[in-house]
C-alpha cells in the first residue's frame, strides 16, 4: 500500500508531511519550535506576575510603615518624641519609589505579553503573496 497514509487525518491535512513551513524545517520541528516559544512565553508571564505580586507586597508593607511614622512623628517642640530626632526615612522612600517603578514595568511587560503580535516575516510573506 504505497501512497496511503497511516493515520486517516494525515490524508486530509492541507499541508503534506514532507513539506517545510518555517525556513526549510520539517513540520515536526516547527511544531516543537512553537511549543518551546509558548512555554517560554508562559514562563515569562509567570515570572512577571510573581514580580508584580512581590512588588505589591513591598509597597504595602513599606507604605504602611511610612504612614505609621508620619502619623506618630512629633516635632522637636514636644518634650517626649516617639521617634529619635535623627531617624532616617530616606531608604523607605527609596524602596517605595523603586517598587512603584518595578510594579509599573511589570504591568507593562504583562500587558505587552498578552497582546497578539504580527511578526515581520509574516507581513513580508503576506505582501509577497498579494503582490504576485
Amino acid at each position: 500500500m504505497t501512497g496511503s497514509a497511516a493515520n486517516p487525518t494525515d490524508a486530509q491535512s492541507p499541508i503534506p508531511s514532507n513539506t517545510s513551513t518555517l525556513r526549510g524545517l520539517p513540520n515536526d520541528r516547527v511544531h516543537r519550535y512553537y511549543c518551546h516559544l509558548a512555554l517560554l512565553r508562559s514562563i515569562r508571564i509567570g515570572l512577571s506576575v510573581l514580580t508584580l505580586a512581590a512588588t505589591i507586597a513591598i509597597l504595602g508593607t513599606s507604605g504602611s510603615a511610612l504612614n505609621t511614622y508620619e502619623r506618630t512623628y512629633l516635632s522637636e517642640e514636644w518634650l517626649l518624641p516617639l521617634w529619635p530626632i535623627e531617624f532616617d526615612i530616606r531608604p523607605t522612600k527609596g524602596l517605595l519609589g523603586s517598587a512603584a517603578v518595578i510594579a509599573f514595568f511589570s504591568l507593562l511587560v504583562i500587558g505587552v505579553s498578552v497582546m497578539p503580535m504580527v511578526s515581520y516575516s509574516s507581513k513580508v510573506a503576506i505582501s509577497r503573496e498579494y503582490s504576485s
